[in-house]
């Protein structure tokens, strides 16, 4: 499997831009209804939260309480 898509979003709540690489394939499935711990099994909690919501992880940490401990997103 290749990430060869990358999905850019801007955080919600700081305005950070970041970005995660994913197969684009598994993207598309996502985008036309698929579930996303199903499109996206190689992601952790943070990754697809990050796709689906767009906070970063910085953001993540304070609402979830959480680290991630993941290098897939990126900053821009």
């Amino acid at each position: 499997m290749k990430n060869d898509f990358n999905v850019y979003k801007t955080c919600p709540m700081c305005n950070k831009d970041c970005y995660i690489a994913v197969n684009g394939e598994d993207y598309t499935k996502y985008t036309w209804g698929g579930l996303i711990q199903d499109c996206f099994p190689y992601l952790d909690s943070f990754e697809r939260e990050f796709i689906k919501t767009g906070y970063c992880p910085d953001c993540q940490e304070l609402l979830f309480n959480n680290k991630y401990k993941g290098n897939k997103i990126k900053e821009v």
